[in-house]
């Protein structure tokens, strides 16, 4: 029998694996995915069992696994425990009755919502790394299929180690399954840590480069699975915030010019969208559609709001006259002779009707990266690096789609305040874009002192969970203000 035990809740596996072991290991830590065989379907439908003896198909499930875990579970879950939830609620898109986020008010021994983040992502990063290493070792396994699976992983892995940074500041860079090595580690410095993510980012780009499919097999279940574009895409977006100018618009061109742009708003959040470089599928063969479709939908006749999320007074008024995402984008409800919004970028709140057919059955799939968001980052690259004129090109084309007029920004200072604006209007309720766009332009608390009534400037960063301190001290300190 294979060794596989809980010690002090973390997972302890011997690496030295055959193929019965590897695929053991691999059902036991990746079994929470009940839909995997829709995305290891061979093109006629059927499970090739070659791919099984050759120890692929294992791989693959795994990784599959993960990104369930990513639509389910993540920091970029539709859900309420995701970031389009929580950050937005944190900050000043969202408002609740309830929420601690919304009041500003987490506790280091809050486990739901300060542990709950920081334990599902350092989950699915230590499946990344057991997978990344067992691929690497096996012997049955392509080069061609190693480079798509470490790739992939690779690209996850600094995903998560992404959020994770930009949440809680200083953190452990973690990028191997050993349990002793986990079990003691200490926090990465920020700018460290970015500097490894964005080495494995390339190292990800690198190999997702080398790998060549059969053209019935490229995207064929739409943008949902890593490939080269969605890692420029995050090394776009890591690369501006590292203030790195000239690499971030680089990094943007590449998917501006590999992308068709698209000028009806209501096709933005669809499942084939032309704008949509990386996509998370709802759970198949159900009709099902996003998370965040039922997260942010408030029904008609509601009776009461205490359970809803609602959009700030604040971010409405943020919208210029005639703006079409205002109309197209967000909700309306007289509840009690007064105006509620609540965010309405995904149409779909129910399964559709059945269709017995999961590509037609099912209309919206959830976006993690899209084309707005690159012309956005390459508008302010630009504008730091003194290109006026083509910064207001890509500011403009955004602006344009939403039948606004062209800016009337031409200084450097006043175009980035333009883009920076444009951003809270385009990527408003979307994975805490406006959190992490205040923290790197140092208006966080200047813009949320007056509208938060328990904003600290120790806000800028989440606790760390208590009981994580106690069980490795080499995670103190706590961060300010806990």
């Amino acid at each position: 029998m294979f060794l596989n035990k809980y010690i002090n809740n973390t997972i302890v596996i011997p690496f030295k694996l055959n193929q019965y072991s590897f695929i053991l290991l691999s059902i036991l830590l990746f079994s929470s995915c009940s839909t995997f065989l829709d995305e290891a379907e061979n093109g006629n439908g059927l499970l090739d069992p070659d791919d099984i003896f050759e120890g692929k198909f294992i791989a693959e499930t795994a990784l599959i696994n993960t990104y369930v875990n990513l639509r389910d579970n993540s920091l970029v879950s539709g859900k309420t425990s995701g970031s389009s939830y929580i950050l937005g609620l944190y900050t000043d898109e969202l408002f609740s009755f309830t929420s601690p986020f919304f009041f500003n008010e987490l506790l280091p021994t809050d486990q739901f919502n300060v542990f709950t983040p920081w334990r599902t992502s350092y989950e699915m990063i230590f499946q990344l790394n057991f997978l990344i290493e067992g691929v690497e070792a096996s012997n049955n396994i392509s080069e061609n299929d190693k480079n798509q699976l470490i790739g992939e992983a690779l690209f996850l892995r600094s995903f998560l180690h992404h959020l994770l940074v930009e949440i809680y500041g200083d953190i452990p860079y973690v990028t191997t399954s050993n349990r002793v090595v986990n079990e003691s580690i200490s926090k990465t410095p920020v700018n460290e840590v970015y500097e490894r993510l964005i080495e494995d980012l390339n190292n990800s780009k690198s190999r997702l480069e080398l790998v060549t499919l059969p053209a019935s097999q490229i995207r064929k279940n739409g943008r949902t699975r890593v490939d080269k574009y969605v890692v420029e895409a995050l090394l776009a977006r890591v690369n501006l915030y590292n203030e790195d100018w000239f690499e971030a618009a680089t990094n943007a061109t590449v998917l501006i010019d590999a992308f068709t742009w698209e000028t009806d708003l209501s096709k933005i959040f669809l499942k084939d969208a032309s704008t949509a470089i990386f996509q998370l599928r709802p759970v198949a063969n159900l009709n099902n559609n996003t998370h965040e479709g039922r997260t942010f939908f408030i029904p008609e006749n509601i009776a009461s709001l205490i359970n809803s999320v609602t959009l700030t007074e604040g971010l409405i008024d943020a919208f210029e006259p005639n703006d079409l995402r205002s109309s197209s984008w967000i909700g309306f409800r007289n509840i009690n002779n007064n105006p509620v919004y609540f965010a309405a970028k995904y149409k779909q709140f129910e399964p559709t009707p059945s269709t017995n057919s999961f590509s037609s059955g099912t209309l919206e799939f959830s976006v993690i990266f899209r084309l707005a968001e690159q012309y956005l980052i390459r508008a302010e690259a630009r504008a730091r690096l003194g290109d006026i004129a083509g910064a207001q090109n890509d500011l403009n084309l955004v602006r344009t789609r939403a039948g606004l007029p062209n800016t009337v920004a031409n200084t450097t200072d006043d175009l980035i305040n333009a883009i920076i604006q444009e951003r809270r209007v385009e990527l408003f309720a979307e994975q805490g874009h406006r959190f992490f766009d205040l923290k790197r332009t140092n208006t966080a608390n200047s813009v949320l002192s007056p509208v938060k009534p328990n904003w600290s400037d120790t806000d800028l960063l989440f606790p760390i969970f208590e009981d994580e301190l106690v069980k490795n001290p080499n995670l103190l300190p706590q961060n300010p203000g806990y």
